[in-house]
């Protein structure tokens, strides 16, 4: 992967190793061989730790240079000298105010380590070293996420230099031991092993949750993982840590009880134990050099992702399938059973248990892999980079009546002129189609086609932006049919995500729909005069006290003639195009009638929809509000995905 040959991202990893490989071989010499043999130890290797805290603070200088000089110049401005840019950073950042921190704890680390060290000596190192250790997380991508986020990171921090840290001074002390012979060596390389087992332990456990909370906000999902450079990266690093585990897992369970036999099983132990920490100090260093890689990568959380596979897996997959939904259901059930068999066998040392249950935990994932899948393109969980906006939905309009009306109809329902002798009938976009498939789907199709006598390639004659202009208008045309159920009154539970569109309302300056997301509910009235005089009267007369009750009432005209006043905004046909498509009715294929009301709660979402003649009054206008702050709080708009069932 080129971003960990990157020069930042060496920096950063000789900096990680640095930095946890000092403070985590400190710890294990003041804490895990504790008194005046952790002592000694760490006296005969001053010279390493002190060389250690050198590599440490050099490289956190120069990464602290090498962001400097990455700092753009103000436009029209000369560019300042790389003295004056380290000051802006230190003096002006969040990074520079903890990296201030994060050098004075290096000095202070390099100061203890340069005289012989002492007991009380010895623990103020290490703690000033995982301290520095835990710093880190403000030079990475949880330093802007949430105190949650970043609190995990830093115990994550402090958690690999104890584990990590440790490895090759035990390293050390196993060899020496398997070298010298003696009940002395053997008996304090036994000593040590069983603390560091014990710490080791908590250190994975640690680790795993620690780690699955960071992959959660940086990955999020697993088309996220598997999809993206950084998903990628983020796998390699869990495969190296699972062979470490797989490791340390062997060490725990077969060579650490054997440095209590005679010496010459003792001996072979140690010296095993020893080779194998050396091969997890190694492959700790290739994660220090993904983690670097990662720290100047894009999240996959803010990355499209590329799907690699043809298959994907789905709850959705099951969507009216009760058979498949049962054998999704009992391979979950096969999976949860084998893992915690597996768990028992492993406690108890009943390896042909564990193997059975490994069996069963594998058969299980089989049987839900099957139920779950589904076809996949590589774009599938790609997402539009165009807002649902009028101005998508219109312009996805206009490409859909030049490109596409000929086979799927004016409507999207497969009906057009050209269909009737095509051998492939055009799919039904509007009442089935466009919500059983993602929007990264149905781009790969607009730009690559169905297939030989299907729907052709538009990839060259479309550039980006209208193939997902005509997504957008899909969308909308999809959710105009299921708008023909919204009436008068709420239904709990039907939602339509309302486009978001641009006004001007009164003298107010321009505003849009999103922006009034979680503060208004907005009534949307198009009215033609002078059929809806009167009723745009009445409105204007209680809008005051309705926008002080968190209902803003936006009029505008479907014709030319217009009102003036508080409420009301000029012509927008886009807008007026758009909503009509929401103005149908059950079993009505006209066109929207000429006044119509749309209710949109705070969320952003369409619930009602009046008629001239179904108007609402204030206090019924009232009651709507009530009723949608009763109900659970839906996603934000945008944020369902939609998914392809069997």
């Amino acid at each position: 992967m080129a971003a960990m040959l990157e020069p930042m991202a060496l920096i950063r990893a000789l900096h990680y190793a640095a930095t946890l490989l000092t403070a985590g071989g400190l710890a294990f010499w003041a804490f895990v061989m504790p008194g005046e043999r952790g002592v000694a130890a760490a006296s005969r290797r001053r010279g390493a730790i002190a060389a250690g805290a050198v590599v440490a603070l050099i490289s956190a200088l120069v990464w602290l240079a090498g962001a400097a000089a990455s700092l753009p110049a103000a436009a029209g401005e000369a560019a300042p000298s790389l003295a004056a840019r380290v000051i802006d950073i230190l003096g002006e950042t969040a990074f520079g105010r903890a990296w201030i921190v994060r050098l004075g704890l290096l000095a202070g680390l390099l100061a203890l380590s340069l005289p012989a060290p002492t007991g009380p000596r010895l623990g103020a190192a290490a703690l000033l070293g995982l301290a520095a250790s835990a710093t880190l997380v403000f030079a990475g991508h949880a330093a802007v996420a949430d105190p949650v986020s970043r609190s995990a990171d830093m115990l994550h921090l402090v958690l690999a230099a104890l584990w990590l840290g440790s490895l090759m001074p035990l390293a050390d002390l196993l060899l020496a031991g398997a070298r010298n012979g003696s009940a002395r060596a053997l008996a304090e390389a036994r000593a040590a092993t069983r603390r560091f087992s014990a710490l080791g332990v908590a250190c994975v456990g640690g680790l795993l949750a620690t780690g699955l909370v960071s992959a959660w906000t940086l990955v999020g999902t697993v088309p996220g993982l598997v999809g993206t450079p950084y998903g990628r990266m983020l796998c390699l690093k869990l495969l190296t840590f699972t062979a470490m585990v797989a490791i340390a897992a062997a060490n725990r369970q077969v060579l650490t009880p054997a440095l209590d036999a005679a010496e010459p099983t003792a001996r072979r132990a140690a010296r095993r134990l020893g080779g194998n920490a050396l091969v997890e100090t190694l492959l700790g260093l290739l994660i220090l050099t993904d983690v670097g890689a990662l720290g100047i990568s894009v999240p996959a959380a803010h990355d499209q992702a590329s799907w690699p596979l043809p298959i994907t897996w789905d709850l959705a997959a099951t969507d009216g399938l009760p058979a498949w939904r049962m054998a999704a259901l009992a391979g979950a059930m096969l999976l949860g059973l084998g893992v915690l068999l597996a768990v028992m066998a492993g406690w108890r040392r009943h390896r042909a248990a564990l193997a059975g249950s490994i069996a069963l935990a594998l058969a299980g994932v089989a049987l839900g892999g099957v139920a779950l899948s589904q076809p996949a393109v590589p774009t599938i969980y790609l997402n539009s980079p165009l807002p649902y906006s009028v101005t998508t939905v219109a312009a996805g309009a206009q490409t859909f009546a030049a490109q596409c009306v000929a086979c799927h109809g004016p409507h999207g329902y497969g009906d057009g002129p050209a269909s009737a002798a095509l051998s492939v009938k055009p799919a039904d976009l509007t009442r089935q189609h466009v919500g059983m498939h993602t929007d990264g789907t149905f781009y790969w199709w607009i730009t690559h086609g169905k297939g030989e006598n299907a729907m052709p390639a538009f990839g060259d004659i479309l550039d980006e932006q209208r193939r997902w202009e005509v997504i957008g208008f899909l969308h909308a045309q999809s959710d105009a049919e299921t708008a023909r159920r919204l009436g008068p009154r709420i239904d709990p539970a039907l939602r339509i995500a309302a486009p978001d569109f641009a006004y001007e309302r009164g003298t107010a300056g321009q505003q849009t729909l999103g922006m009034l997301r979680e503060a208004w509910s907005v009534l949307l009235v198009l009215y033609t005069l002078p059929d809806s005089a009167p009723r745009l009267k009445a409105l204007a007369a209680t809008a005051r006290q309705l926008d002080l009750g968190g209902l803003r009432i936006i009029a505008l005209p479907l014709g030319e003639d217009a009102e003036k006043g508080a409420i009301f905004a000029p012509a927008d046909p886009d807008l007026v195009a758009t909503y009509g498509l929401f103005g149908k009715r059950m079993g009505d294929r006209t066109a929207a009638p000429e006044h119509t009301e749309y209710f949109i709660d705070a969320w952003g979402y369409l619930r009602a929809r009046f008629a001239l003649a179904e108007a609402p009054t204030p206090e019924q206008l009232v009651a709507m509000m009530a009723a949608v702050d009763r109900e659970p709080p839906p996603p934000p708009v945008g944020a369902t995905v939609r998914t392809h069932s069997h």
